[in-house]
C-alpha cells in the first residue's frame, strides 16, 4: 500500500534517464512512494510535461487514497491537469480545498484565476481572486498581472487595465509579450490608436519579439478606428515573418473586402484560398462573406458548393437562403442591364 504504480510512455530518446529507473532504453514502470509528497509531486511534473495528464490523477487518487496530506506543487500539478482535461469543476474542488486547508502558491492562484478567465467564464472574479492572494503575502508574477489585465479587457474595464499596467511597469515585474499583447488591445478597444501603435514599437527596444497574439492585438486596433490600409500593411507584414493568421483576423479581412469593388473580392479570394492552404479553417461568416462574393464575382458554382456544405452542417436558416436568393436575383438584373 506503500507504493503507487503507473505504467510510463516509451522514452522519445535513447539512454535517457527516467524518474525511478536506472538508464534504459523503454523504462516499463514508474514506482512512486506515495507519502513521500516531494517525490510525487517530481513525478506530477514530469507527466504534465508529457501532456500525460491521466497519470496525474492516477496519483492525485492514489495520495487521497492513503489520506497522504499533499503539498502545494502536488495540489497546482493536479489542478493543472484536471483543467487540461477539462474537467473544470474538480479543478476548482481542488483549489477550494487548498483554501480550506491555508495552502496557497502563485502557481495554484495562476491556475484558479486561468480557470475563470478562460475556461468558466467568470472575468469578474478575477480581481477578487488577485485581492486575495495580495492578502495571503503573495507576491504575483507577469503571469498574474497578465490575467488580471485580461479581466479588466473583457470586462471592458480600459482605466483599471492602464492603472495595473502603470504600476507593473514602475515595479519590478517585468512585462512580456502577453503583456504587450493584451494591453495593445485594451487601447485598441478604447479607440486610443496612438498609444497601441507605441506599445507595438516599443516592443524591439524591449527585445520582445512580435507574437501572432500581439500583431493580431495591432490589427484589431487598426480594423476598430477604421484604418484599413493599416489594417491590411500589418497583416501583410505579419504573414511575409512566417506568422500564420487566425481564422479571426481572415474573418475581419473577408469582412472589410466584401464590397462591390472587383479588386477588394479578388483579394478575399486570394486570402480565402491562402487559408485552406495554410490550414486554417474559415468560420461561418467567413464562409458566408465569401459566397457573397464568389456569387458577385460570377463563379455560382464555387458559391453554391460553400452554400450546400454550410447547409449540410446546419448552419443555414430560411433568412439566409432568402438572402442569397435576392443577392442572385441582384447579380442577374444587374448582367441584364450591362447587356443592354
Amino acid at each position: 500500500g506503500m507504493f503507487a504504480l503507473a505504467r510510463c510512455c516509451r522514452t522519445h530518446q535513447r539512454g535517457v534517464k527516467s524518474y525511478g529507473t536506472t538508464t534504459e532504453k523503454e523504462p516499463k514502470l514508474f514506482k512512486v512512494p506515495i507519502k513521500n509528497t516531494k517525490e510525487v509531486a517530481t513525478v506530477m511534473g514530469i507527466f504534465n510535461s508529457k501532456r500525460d495528464f491521466v497519470k496525474t490523477i492516477a496519483l492525485w487518487e492514489a495520495m487521497k487514497a492513503h489520506s497522504v496530506s499533499p503539498n502545494k506543487q502536488n495540489i497546482f500539478c493536479a489542478m493543472k491537469a484536471y483543467t487540461s482535461l477539462k474537467k473544470f469543476s474538480k479543478a476548482e474542488e481542488l483549489f477550494q480545498f487548498a483554501r480550506s486547508h491555508q495552502i496557497s502558491s502563485i502557481p495554484i492562484y495562476n491556475t484558479a484565476i486561468n480557470l475563470l478567465l478562460y475556461k468558466t467564464s467568470k472575468p469578474d472574479q478575477v480581481e477578487t481572486l488577485f485581492n486575495e492572494l495580495l492578502s495571503l503575502g503573495l507576491k504575483p508574477n507577469t503571469t498574474t498581472y497578465n490575467l488580471l489585465l485580461d479581466s479588466y479587457n473583457k470586462l471592458g474595464q480600459f482605466e483599471k487595465a492602464v492603472s495595473v499596467f502603470s504600476d507593473m511597469t514602475k515595479g519590478s515585474t517585468k512585462a512580456d509579450v502577453m503583456t504587450f499583447g493584451v494591453m495593445i488591445d485594451v487601447f485598441g478597444r478604447a479607440g486610443n490608436l496612438q498609444h497601441a501603435e507605441s506599445l507595438f514599437k516599443s516592443l524591439s527596444s524591449h527585445e520582445i519579439e512580435p507574437t501572432g497574439f500581439t500583431y493580431k492585438a495591432m490589427f484589431g486596433a487598426y480594423v476598430n478606428s477604421g484604418d484599413y490600409a493599416k489594417a491590411e500593411a500589418i497583416f501583410r507584414d505579419m504573414t511575409s515573418k512566417g506568422i500564420g493568421p487566425d481564422a479571426s483576423m481572415c474573418q475581419q479581412l473577408v469582412t472589410l473586402y466584401n464590397t462591390d469593388i472587383p479588386d477588394d473580392m479578388v483579394k478575399a479570394e486570394k486570402l480565402f484560398y491562402q487559408m485552406k492552404k495554410n490550414e486554417v479553417k474559415p468560420n461561418v461568416e467567413t464562409r458566408f462573406a465569401m459566397i457573397q462574393i464568389f456569387t458577385k464575382l460570377g463563379k455560382r458554382l464555387v458559391a453554391q458548393q460553400l452554400f450546400e456544405e454550410l447547409k449540410e452542417q446546419g448552419w443555414v436558416q430560411g433568412e439566409q437562403i432568402e438572402n442569397m436568393r435576392i443577392l442572385s436575383k441582384r447579380i442577374n438584373s444587374q448582367k441584364i442591364q450591362e447587356s443592354e
